[in-house]
C-alpha cells in the first residue's frame, strides 16, 4: 500500500470529500460543493412561479408508496443551472413556509420537515413516508432525480401538480448570495 492509497491521520480530505468509508459529508460541505459547479443567474426581486417536483419510491422501513419532493420546477433563467430545476436544498425552507400539508396529503406526498439524519450532522428538512413518516432521505431522492434524468425524460414529468408563487431571495441570502441563485 502507498501513501496515496489511504489518508495519514494527519492528512484530512478536502471539504466536500468523504474522509473515508464511514464517514459523514456536511450539508453545508454538500451545498458548497453544489454551489461551485452551478454557474449563476440572475433573480429579480419579484415573486417566482414555481411547480413542486415529486418522485416516486418506496417507503425502506414500511415499503407503502412513496412520492417526495425533490424540488421545484421553475423558469429556466431562474434556476443556478438553466434547467429549470432548483434542487430541495435550495428551496427546502420556502416550500415548509409555502406549502399546505393538506394539500400535500391529497396528493399522496408524506410531511416535508425537519428531521435529523444519521448521514447529516444537523440534520435537514426532508421528506417523510405518508404512512409511517420514516425519513425519504435527501441522497436517495438525488438518485431517483438523476435516474430519472439519465434516462432522457424531461424535468416536467415530475411535476406534482402543486403550483406556488414565491420569492426566490431567502433562498439567496441562505447561500450567501445576493442577486443570484
Amino acid at each position: 500500500m502507498t501513501q496515496n492509497d489511504h489518508h495519514s491521520p494527519s492528512t484530512a480530505p478536502e471539504p466536500g470529500q468523504p474522509a473515508g468509508p464511514a464517514s459523514v459529508t456536511s450539508l453545508a460541505d454538500r451545498r458548497r460543493a453544489r454551489e461551485a459547479a452551478l454557474p449563476q443567474a440572475q433573480v429579480t426581486a419579484q415573486r417566482a412561479r414555481l411547480r413542486v417536483a415529486t418522485v416516486d419510491d418506496t417507503c425502506w422501513c414500511c415499503h407503502a408508496p412513496v412520492r417526495a419532493i425533490a424540488g421545484a420546477i421553475a423558469d429556466p433563467a431562474l434556476t443556478p443551472d438553466g434547467s429549470g430545476f432548483l434542487p430541495l436544498e435550495l428551496v427546502d425552507e420556502l416550500l415548509v413556509a409555502e406549502l399546505d400539508p393538506r394539500e400535500l396529503r391529497s396528493r399522496k406526498i408524506g410531511p416535508l420537515r425537519h428531521r435529523e439524519s444519521p448521514g447529516v450532522a444537523g440534520g435537514y428538512i426532508a421528506n417523510g413516508c405518508i404512512e409511517c413518516d420514516a425519513l425519504i432521505g435527501r441522497f436517495r431522492i438525488e438518485d431517483l432525480f438523476h435516474e430519472h434524468r439519465m434516462t432522457g425524460a424531461p424535468i416536467g414529468r415530475l411535476d406534482s401538480g402543486i403550483v406556488l408563487y414565491a420569492d426566490l431571495q431567502p433562498a439567496q441570502r441562505r447561500l450567501g448570495r445576493s442577486t443570484s441563485l
